[in-house]
């Protein structure tokens, strides 16, 4: 939202508070009379009334006494709502259209591709994956020099995704980022190039974990998907790397 926009919707919310304080005060007088009662009628032929009836005669007469009021009240109440209703509506349009990088994080096997899709296409974006690469390129026994191709790659994705930011296009980067010290570089990256970013959190049980595990290394045994297989030398790697994000680091966190 616009610093100009920001000035009217505080604008509005001023005017909206004040047109509704003769409302205010029209509901704290008949609440009154509820409990003390009020006259009703002319001079002598007056008649006392008490409870709802006093509280409902209140709140009758008085927007007839002082009308003119509560009918500029009445409007400008309606005006403000209305425009904080399109403020609002404008500033999630707006946030909708805004390209942006999500990242996702979380443990090894927890869902993070999968999800990856699933952003893909809810938000109609471009998925750079770590793994995808460097499955491609090197394949799953490139084992000496894997963690540094995994370096080259990941310094490649930062910056082909703000090429395809710029251009409109939300991208979903798949890299991991285990770290907080991964996670506070992607920040400041994006940051510095004026990208706007947010970080997906796939918080997964440990059962639900395990059970994603197993499903995985039998797919991979199977010939059914291409994949790391996760023997104990990769999984006391991966638990050793993984930092979970702070609550302050995390925009979304997804329950798996």
């Amino acid at each position: 939202m616009s610093q100009k926009h920001k000035t009217i919707k505080v604008i509005a919310f001023v005017i909206l508070a004040i047109s509704l304080l003769p409302w205010a005060f029209l509901i704290a007088v008949a609440a009154i009379t509820f409990f003390t009662g009020t006259d009703v009628g002319l001079f002598e032929a007056t008649t006392a009334i008490y409870g709802i009836e006093a509280f409902l005669y209140t709140a009758a007469i008085l927007p007839l006494v002082f009308m003119p009021v509560y009918i500029i009240s009445a409007i400008t109440a309606v005006i403000s709502t209305v425009i904080l209703i399109l403020l609002k509506k404008k500033s999630a349009s707006a946030y909708k259209r805004t390209p942006k990088v999500i990242m996702t994080c979380g443990r090894i096997c927890s869902g993070k591709s999968t999800y990856a899709q699933k952003m893909r296409k809810e938000r109609n974006a471009v998925i750079l994956s770590i793994d995808e690469i460097n499955l491609a390129l090197s394949g799953l026994y490139a084992v000496e020099k894997h963690d540094e191709y995994v370096e080259k790659i990941r310094a490649y994705l930062f910056e082909k995704s703000v090429e395809i930011v710029e251009t409109g296009i939300n991208v979903v980067l798949d890299t991991g980022l285990w770290q907080r010290s991964e996670r506070e570089y992607a920040r400041k990256f994006y940051s510095e190039h004026g990208v706007a970013c947010e970080l997906h959190y796939i918080d997964i049980s440990d059962e639900e974990w395990e059970r994603r595990r197993q499903k995985r290394n039998e797919d991979i045994a199977a010939g059914l998907t291409t994949a790391y297989y996760i023997d104990e030398g990769l999984l006391a790697k991966a638990d050793g790397l993984f930092e979970p994000p702070a609550p302050d680091e995390v925009d979304v966190t997804v329950n798996a």
